[in-house]
This record gives structure tokens, sequence and C-alpha cells, in this order.
């Protein structure tokens, strides 16, 4: 996959700390700088593209905000400062500093290569952010958060499941408190060891912290269980170090939809794909392209980018393959895994494999693969009457002559009508390229049944390259 920050998201921010019912409470002399958190599940809100920095205090405050990758210990792998090292500064909470505002992660080459590779390897890391702020601050307890990625443990019922963080101390580490809480606990199960605590001075190198749960034997399916562990400098209150697991009780795999193929004339594949789990959700790195040019006795993988949804959770993927020499006979499949381990080898029923026109290339390099917004290649590529809705975006008012002449939408479609609202600027990407927005035609591709190593049937479109 290619998990890059221009197609990845982070939200950052703090909870209620130093705040009651949205107007501080802290000290009101002093700015209360926070990276935002999502109170309702208790993790911070952080992937890859953005952060929002937030000000509970009643004063303005700034600080140096900073993003840092760090390995499955805690030992930063890079750090850099977003802006140039240019102080952010925020409003007192009650005119928008309780709101906050976004700090986009652009320009960090090195930053997006990093983590691309982690993610990849399917390591276990994280993105700690952290505001460090040009005056002192009311709570230094909400300065830092971290968002982990990795594999998430397996859950049963009647069971016990037990998260184990290993961490790193350094040499120079003084006094501080270990602290370990159970963030989400399913109903009626119960937490049987969470040691914590305060004023320790712990010798450098790695040191283990585990908490336990015991399931119900009712235990509801997509239940999770996790944990985090902070460690605070006891004298300034400060996280030096945070980390988050979870487990799942998960057996469903994702389910993929909307999966579009588009022939490009240089040979090349351009692979577009929905990708969801409603229990323990898909990873970044977990959708890929199978593909072989033998007839199934060699098969190659490739890992899908992603594309965030609203919400800051992977919907649509997107990659290319190739390219193949004209007249090859491929074989094209798709896999998804979620964070439990469940896998798919099933293409969805809607799958459409499209042939572009003339200069389509263009736009997939020119744009990239992933596109925030997807890329345009696989707009108008969806359906014959894309070619019109596309025509109907360049302005808004367009639209709803076109809503009402196709009175009879299916809920999907209207969704896609929307979709091509917002990206209103493709229309000028297909002409900035010469591209025939009309010229995209359906291509016949069979369905062929295949079997696992392991029993298990799955199914791939039979494609023929050409020209």
């Amino acid at each position: 996959m290619a998990l890059s920050i221009a197609a990845v998201s982070l939200v950052a921010g703090s909870g209620f700390s130093g705040c009651v019912s949205g107007r501080a409470v802290s000290q009101p002399e002093r700015p209360n700088l926070a990276i935002a958190e999502d109170t309702s599940r208790q993790r911070a809100l952080i992937s890859l593209r953005q952060i929002r920095v937030r000000n509970l205090g009643s004063v303005p405050g700034e600080g140096v905000v900073t993003v840092a990758v760090i390995d499955s210990v805690g030992t930063p792998l890079m750090e850099v400062a977003l802006k140039d090292g240019a102080p952010i500064r925020l409003p007192a909470a009650s005119l928008g500093g309780a709101e906050g505002r976004v700090v986009p992660m652009s320009d960090l080459a090195a930053f997006e290569n990093l983590v691309d590779s982690l993610a990849r390897a399917e390591a276990r890391f994280g993105v700690r952010a952290r505001i460090r702020t040009t005056e002192s601050d009311a709570d230094e307890s909400d300065n830092v958060k971290t968002r982990e990625w990795g594999p998430w443990l397996p859950m049963a019922p009647s069971a016990e499941v037990t998260i184990r963080f290993t961490f790193a101390v350094s040499d120079r580490a003084g006094a501080m408190k270990v602290h370990l809480e159970p963030l989400r606990v399913p109903p009626g199960a119960s937490v049987v060891a969470a040691p914590s605590g305060h004023n320790l001075f712990l010798k450098p190198g790695l040191h283990t912290r585990e908490v336990r749960l015991l399931t119900r034997e009712q235990l509801r399916h997509g239940s999770v269980f996790s944990a985090r562990l902070t460690l605070t400098d006891s004298v300034t209150g400060e996280v030096l170090q945070q980390h988050e697991r979870s487990a799942v009780f998960d057996t469903v795999p994702p389910m993929l939809s909307s999966y579009r193929a588009v022939m490009l004339r240089d040979g090349r594949i351009a692979i577009q794909m929905q990708a969801g789990d409603r229990n323990s959700g898909v990873p970044e790195s977990g959708v890929a392209t199978l593909y072989s040019a033998d007839g199934g006795t060699t098969w190659h993988r490739q890992v899908h980018g992603f594309v965030e949804d609203d919400f800051g959770r992977p919907a649509l993927f997107e990659t290319v393959i190739g390219p193949f020499p004209r007249g090859t006979n491929l074989f094209v499949s798709a896999r998804a895994q979620d964070r439990a381990g469940n896998a798919s080898l099933r293409l969805p029923v809607d799958a459409r494999v499209f042939a572009a026109p003339n200069n389509a290339e263009l736009l997939v390099d020119a744009y990239g693969i992933p596109l925030h917004d997807g890329n345009p290649v696989f707009v108008p590529a969806m359906i014959a009457r894309r070619a019109a809705w596309v025509e109907a975006a360049k302005t808004s008012h367009a639209l709803e002559p076109a809503l009402a002449s196709h009175s009879n939408l299916t809920a999907a479609d209207r969704f896609e009508l929307r979709r091509i609202e917002e990206l209103y600027a493709v229309p000028t990407s297909f002409n900035q390229f010469g591209v025939d927005v009309s010229g995209f035609t359906q291509v016949d591709a069979g369905t062929v049944r295949l079997a696992s190593d392991h029993g298990s049937e799955w199914t791939a479109l039979r494609i023929r390259v050409r020209k």
C-alpha cells in the first residue's frame, strides 16, 4: 500500500481535559493548548495528513507542533516540526480556540516514505503529535497524543485476553508515573490486572506492563477491548510516552464494493475499490490486488494506497499495475483483510472493467495514486451516464436538472452523483489533459473461480490487455 501523507488524515485534539460543558475551568490566566481526542472512543484521532490543535484556556496561546514516527516500544525514528517550526497561535476557547485549528502535514517526503515502508512491512508503529507551548500551559498532560498501527489481538467468549505493553526507558529518564488504563471494555467482562505506579525510577532498557480481561460467555460479535499505557514526568506532568493496544471479537471478513478497473492506453491498469469492516475495520495496508499473467500459476501482489472517508477511515483503495504487453491475458483478483486477520478473496458482484480514452494515463501520472478525493480517472468510469454527470457538475445549479432527469436513481446512484458535485473541478482536469470524458467504454471481463491452498474458493477477472 502507498500509505501517503497526501492521502491520510491526522486529526488530533484533547477531550475534556480542563473543560466543563465546553468552557475552560483550569487556571484562567494561562492558555491550555491540547492535541485533541475522540472522546466517544477515548483515542487520539491521529492518522497522517493533518492535525487539529485546540486551546481550552481563556487566554490566547501559541506553540510549535511536532510529529514523530515511533517504533513499537516508543523510540522515535523520525521527528519533524510542522510549518517549519513556526508557532501556531490560537485564540481563547470562547473565541474559537476550543474548536481548534487544523495544521496540515505537507512536503514531508522522508516522513511519508518511512511510514509507507513500516506499513508495507506490517510492522507495529505509531505517530506522536506534540504541542510545545511558548508560555506556561495550564495542563501539560494533554499536549501529547499518540496513535498506533498494528495487528489487533483476537478475543473470544469465555476466555482470557492479555494486552502486553513493552516500552523503552532512556538513561536520561527521571521519576515518572506509569499509568495503565482500560479504555473500552465489553459489557460484563472483568479487568483482572491493570497495575500503575507513581514516582518510579525505572532502569534504562525495556520494560513490560500488561492488562488482562476475562470475557463472558455471551460476548457480542464486534466487541472491542482496548487499553492505554501512559508514561508521564512526575515533576512536570509532561507525557513522555503513550501506547495503545486493542483486541476484538471478529470472525467476519471485510466487504468489497464499487470495484473499478480502468485499462490505460500504455498497458497499465488502474484499480479502485471500496472496502469496509463494521467490527475491527480495514487497516491502511489491508487491501491488495492479486494478478497473474500465466493462467494462475504465478501470482503477484500489489498493495493499494487508500483515500479516507469523512470519519478518518480508509474507504477507497487505489493502485496501478503493469504495464503489460499488448494481448496479455491477466487474471486479476482482490484481497482485503481486517485488523482481526479475517480475509476476503471474493470480488464484489459490481466489479466492472473499462477501457480509457487517449491521454487518461496522464491523469494517473499527474494526480498520483491515491488522491485525497480519489483519482479523477475513476470518476467517469462507473457507468455510461457518468460522463453527463461530470459535465453537469461544472456548476452546482446544473445538478438539479440532472437529478430530475434521473428520477429513478437508486440511493447508491444518488450518492455517486453527489460525489461528482464535490469533484466539480474534474471536467477541467480532463480537458486540461485532452481526455474525452465520454470516451470511457465498459469492457466485458469474464469471472473465473479459483481454489486456494486451503480449499476455499475465490474469484478473479479475466482481462485481455489492449492498447
